[in-house]
């Protein structure tokens, strides 16, 4: 295609909605002249910094239309597009980068109605370029810009056809050499917290001040518009001993930083103000802030790109001939420093340096097809060979930005003037001071770097220690929870066996149980000063804990579902292959999860803050590397997790006749909207001397509640079931003791009875096998032969002696008698008989086992005894045992109240041979 004349066509973005007199035919711009004009444009100002790259973009199409080496045969097309709207004022004066939806909307109509736009150039704020740049990605448009810094936009992630002619991320890296080389270790940190530049640019610092040892005292987030914040800023400099001031923020924002400060008293020899950007405003300073503006800007470090060689032949001649075609009086200063007009020049030749490379690899297909393919991402231009204005060669890095080093500058105070005084080498392990300019000049005239003030005695750190209550508090409940934790594995362990709990799968309940550990300890970080390794265990032992938990809840539900869908009887074969391949399926997605918690947490860069507070300060944790592309997966990885919740929970409740022991729909409803309010309480919590306090006791609270309510009725069940078989011994005891006390033996034995029904009410009765006596008189039912005290002797003139009648109560019958009983529908009752002389009566306790412990209530009699019976009634008396089972409320409660009621032992076979002899 580079044999034959064509047209291709780039797109330059700006903001030209601060320049006066432009046309504007929706989102494109026209009516754009070379020749500066100063009635409309300032040179220093923003309508300066948007008009000159665009000449400068434009000169270098022009020049690479006459070129014959660079697309020969091809003309190139210039079109204009608005990010900010129509011309205004207000924007003229006040734009800042805020531009709403129109970016969003230039970039949409960029991308559908103008097909034959094969490349973009830009120069936008960093907060709107965000959004263009990523619109315009789906396009596969390439874009290079030369006036958006953010390290947002080194994601290539979000942003794999961006790239820029100037460096980026990792200046925080060569401000810490130079710090290192003043041998300072304490800075306070100043962000522009609503610009998207600033607070990158600040984390991009705080992450390499931690690996290079120096500690942030303070971190300032404030707004752009500074009134009413400086105060406290001002407060806390001369309370901390601030003395190296380090500002993340745009030019504007440094130039009010050192003014209004300055106004403010931090000023003179013990100050120093540093930043990766100039502190020269867009706009005349003089009308911005005041006269003495340039006095409080001496002595003002700037970390920037090394500058070109401006006294190269290529550099004299672009600069000439700029000045020629715009006719502006702006010196090589404004050129290379304010304007930075030679990333604008490189932009052109990379883009179409790699246009033409992508030609001469694809001759057979035209530009837009090969655009269209994805081919023109990044990396097409990262080493193109090419000798630009800015570097030589400029080649890119892996983030898409200029490979190069920086210089370290300071301003004098007389007016703009400005001297290079040192550069960082590349890999910023080394800082080479300037032949001309070895050491700065701060405030004052000093060349002696100030002192950090570290020896300064400052208020002490809060850390929770065994020394404070806090700590304490820490170490017993992650102690204590990990006990609880690991006497629950010994239970599910000892009792491996039993039906109930392998209903509830005891490995996965195991590990639960072990994820709640994993939890307890991650608590223990919090204890004593949190480092960058301790901030990552925090998060790191915390995410493997919860997943740990949720996806063995999540693999019991599917093993279930899959289960109850089989529609035909099954071999124990086949059935141990789905929970074989459910626990598989577990162990594949742990060991995913775990590697992608574990790579997430090293790529985060953790790092601790100090804060301050009014009679101390305090260290917290911060994520300074949250844009890493990790963290898309990692979040869409736990969302998921914690959506299945509530999606496993509603298809279990709609199984039919699902047993309680198999039910755990609640409980992960419960999980689920204890996880809610715990992210939305962590996003909402402020940062304090207590927050991390606060962080521990909540996920100790979360790690108990899920243990509890998950173990609580398994450990309930089995004391219970312990209790009962503990009764029922001692009842068998006391009937073969019985026996032997009327020293015969029985010469015959009653026959077992069938069940009886009478319709409503089921009995099971049954004529134990058992002892019986003959005696006199049929009509005495009981006589005592000795001191009633002794009960030495007792005669039953009866064929029975042991019957038996089982009783429960339905769930329905349940909620109607008593109460509902949230973890086992299970009654508990035990009533005794007491003999005196010829009078008897009875004491009936009855025991609700439930979600808040065991509740027990005597609804008649004297009691002396309190025991409980799982799942019946036991009327225990000398020889006799009685035990019913109800299905009808009703019938069940005329029965006990018949029972209460009986005040002898006659009454007491008589409602029982009522009872067993009801008709079917």
């Amino acid at each position: 295609m580079l044999n034959k004349t064509s047209e291709l066509s780039l797109a330059i973005i700006s903001d030209y909605c601060v320049l006066q007199n432009s046309v504007f035919n929706g989102t494109q711009v026209s009516n754009i002249s070379k020749i500066f004009d100063p009635s409309t444009v300032s040179i220093y100002g923003l309508t300066g910094n948007m008009f000159f790259n665009d000449v400068a973009f434009q000169l270098a199409v022009d020049a690479v239309n006459n070129s014959t080496t660079i697309l020969p045969h091809t003309r190139i097309k210039i079109r204009r597009f608005t990010d900010c709207g129509q011309y205004s004022d207000a924007k003229r004066d006040n734009y800042i980068g805020l531009s709403g939806g129109e970016s969003v909307s230039m970039a949409i109509d960029l991308g559908e109605n103008y097909p034959d736009i094969v490349g973009i150039l830009g120069n936008q704020f960093s907060t709107t370029c965000k959004v263009t740049a990523e619109v315009l990605g789906q396009y596969k448009l390439p874009y290079c810009s030369s006036g958006s810094s953010t390290p947002s936009l080194s994601n290539k992630s979000n942003y794999p056809y961006f790239f820029r002619s100037f460096p980026s991320v990792g200046v925080g890296n060569h401000i810490s050499r130079l710090l290192l080389n003043w041998s300072v270790r304490r800075v306070v940190l100043i962000t522009q917290r609503d610009d998207d530049l600033g607070y990158a640019f600040s984390l991009d610092m705080i992450s390499a001040f931690s690996r290079n040892g120096i500690m942030v005292v303070e971190n300032f987030q404030l707004h752009s518009r500074l009134a009413g914040q400086l105060e406290y800023v001002v407060e806390t400099i001369n309370r901390i001993s601030g003395r190296y001031l380090v500002v993340a923020g745009q030019q504007n924002f440094n130039a009010g930083i050192a003014y209004r400060l300055g106004k403010l008293g931090i000023i003179g020899s013990q100050f120093v103000f540093l930043s990766n950007m100039t502190p020269i405003p867009y706009g005349d300073p003089i009308k911005m802030f005041g006269e003495d503006f340039y006095h409080y800007i001496e002595g003002w470090i700037s970390m920037l790109p090394v500058q070109p060689n401006i006294s190269s032949t290529q550099f004299q001649n672009t600069f000439n001939q700029f000045r020629e075609a715009t006719g502006a009086n702006i010196t090589i200063a404004d050129f290379n420093i304010g304007l930075t007009l030679q990333y604008s020049y490189d932009c052109v030749y990379l883009l179409l340096h790699g246009i033409h490379h992508l030609l001469n690899q694809y001759p057979d297909i035209n530009i837009e097809q090969i655009v269209n393919q994805g081919l023109a991402n990044y990396s097409l231009f990262q080493n193109l060979g090419y000798d630009g204005l800015s570097a030589s060669p400029l080649t890119l890095n892996q983030f898409g930005d200029s490979e190069v080093a920086y210089e370290a500058l300071y301003f004098t105070g007389n007016m703009e003037e400005s001297f290079v005084f040192g550069k960082t080498s590349l890999n910023a392990t080394d800082f080479i001071p300037s032949i001309n300019h070895s050491t700065p000049r701060f405030y004052g005239g000093s060349n002696t770097p100030p002192p950090d003030d570290a020896e300064h005695p400052h208020p002490p750190v809060t850390v929770y220690s065994l020394d404070n209550y806090r700590g304490r508090t820490i170490l017993l409940l992650a102690v204590f929870g990990i006990i609880l934790s690991l006497v629950g594995v010994a239970l599910l362990a000892h009792n491996r066996t039993h039906r109930f709990l392998r209903a509830a799968s005891v490995p996965e309940s195991i590990g639960i149980l072990c994820g709640c550990v994993i939890g307890y300890v991650a608590l223990l970080f919090y204890l004593n000063e949190p480092t960058p390794t301790y901030c990552m265990y925090r998060v790191l032992l915390n995410l493997t804990a919860y997943a740990t938990i949720t996806t063995l809840f999540i693999s019991k539900s599917s093993k279930l579902l899959r289960l109850s869908r089989l529609t035909r009887r099954v071999s124990q074969r086949e059935i141990d292959w789905i929970v074989f391949s459910t626990r598989g399926m577990w162990c594949l997605l742990m060991l995913v999860v775990i590697f992608l918690i574990i790579q997430w947490a090293k790529a985060s860069q953790y790092n601790t803050l100090l804060g301050h507070m009014q009679d101390g300060s305090y260290l917290t944790c911060q994520a300074t590397n949250s844009l890493h592309v990790l963290t898309t997966f990692v979040v869409m990885l736990f969302c998921i997790l914690i959506c299945l919740l509530p999606t496993m929970a509603l298809f279990l409740k709609q199984l039919q006749n699902l047993h309680t022991s198999y039910d755990e729909s609640l409980l992960l409803i419960i999980i689920f909207i204890v996880t809610c309010l715990i992210v939305l309480l962590f996003y909402t919590m402020g940062t304090s001397e207590s927050s991390d306090f606060n962080s521990a006791v909540i996920l100790w609270l979360f790690w108990s509640m899920t243990q509890l309510l998950y173990m609580g009725p398994k450990a309930i069940y089995l004391v219970g079931e312990a209790i009962s078989k503990q009764n029922n011994s001692q009842v068998q005891k006391l009937l073969i003791r019985v026996a032997d006390t009327q020293g015969q033996t029985t010469t015959q034995s009653v026959g077992k009875r069938s069940l009886l029904s009478n319709g409503r009410n089921n009995w099971l009765v049954k004529l134990s096998e058992t002892n019986h006596w003959k005696s006199g008189s049929q009509q005495e039912v009981l006589s005592i032969t000795s001191s009633p005290s002794t009960h030495s002797k007792v005669r039953i003139e009866r064929s029975i002696v042991h019957a038996q009648l089982v009783y429960r109560v339905s769930t329905k019958c349940w909620l109607y008698c008593w109460c509902f009983n949230f973890l086992q529908k299970w009654r508990h009752g035990q009533a005794e008989m007491q003999i005196s002389g010829n009078q008897m009566w009875f004491s009936v306790y009855y025991c609700l086992d439930n979600i808040a412990g065991i509740h027990c209530m005597k609804l008649s009699g004297y009691g002396i005894k309190l025991c409980g019976n799982k799942n019946k009634v036991t009327i225990i008396c000398e020889a006799f045992l009685l035990e019913c089972e109800f299905q009808n409320c009703v019938e069940a409660e005329k029965f006990i109240t018949d029972f209460h009621s009986a005040k002898n032992i006659s009454t007491v076979l008589k409602i029982s041979e009522s009872v067993i002899n009801t008709p079917q």
